[in-house]
C-alpha cells in the first residue's frame, strides 16, 4: 500500500510503505508510524498546528528526513528515541520562523548531508546528534542549542555551525 503525499494523523498506525524517491508529508500529531517501510523516500514532518514527535520508523532508520514546521510558528519536532537517517537530513527555515528539531536525550545519527537552516537542540547526556556526512550550518538562520551536556559529533566536513551557536565550554 503506497501512502502517497500526506499521511494524516488519523491514518497513523496503518501499514504502508513510501516507495521510490517520493515524498511523504506528515502533518498534525503523528501517534504512530505503524509498519512504515521508508524505502528511498523523503519523510517530511510538516506541522501546522503544534509540536510533533518524530517517530522511529520500521527498521529504526529513515532514508531522507526533513523537519519543516517553521511556517506554522516555529513548532518543535522532538525525537521519540534513537534513530538513524541513512540519506540526508534537513531542518528548514521559512520567513519569519525557524523549524526546530530537538534530539532531547536520544541519539540521532545521519550518514548523508545535514543541512541546518533552522534550529537544532540537543538535550542532556546522553543526547547526541551524530553527523557522519557533511554538516552545513552556515545559513544565517541556523542555530545550535545545547540544553545541558549533550553531544554534537561531526565526522566529515563542516560548512558552518550556525549564526547563533550556544556552546558552553565543558557542557558541549
Amino acid at each position: 500500500e503506497d501512502l502517497g503525499q500526506l499521511l494524516r494523523s488519523e491514518d497513523a498506525g496503518a501499514a504502508g510503505r513510501a516507495t521510490g524517491a517520493g515524498t511523504l508529508r506528515l502533518g498534525g500529531a503523528v501517534a504512530s508510524l505503524g509498519t512504515l517501510t521508508v524505502g528511498n523516500s523523503t519523510i517530511v514532518y510538516a506541522d501546522t498546528a503544534g509540536n510533533q514527535t518524530v517517530r522511529i520508523p520500521t527498521g529504526g532508520s529513515y532514508y531522507h528526513l526533513t523537519i519543516a514546521n517553521a511556517a506554522a510558528g516555529g513548532w518543535t519536532a522532538t525525537a521519540e528515541g534513537t534513530f538513524g537517517v541513512s540519506g540526508n537530513f534537513a531542518v528548514t527555515y521559512s520567513v519569519p520562523n525557524r523549524s526546530i528539531f530537538e534530539v532531547s536525550t536520544a541519539t540521532v545519527t545521519v550518514s548523508g548531508t545535514t543541512t541546518l537552516d533552522g534550529e537544532l537542540r540537543i538535550g542532556a547526556s546522553p543526547g547526541k546528534f551524530d553527523a557522519n556526512g557533511p554538516f552545513n550550518g552556515a545559513a544565517a538562520s541556523a542555530v545550535i542549542n545545547f540544553a545541558s551536556n549533550g553531544t554534537l559529533e561531526l565526522s566529515s566536513s563542516v560548512g558552518g555551525l550556525g549564526s547563533d551557536a550556544n556552546f558552553t565550554e565543558g557542557n558541549s
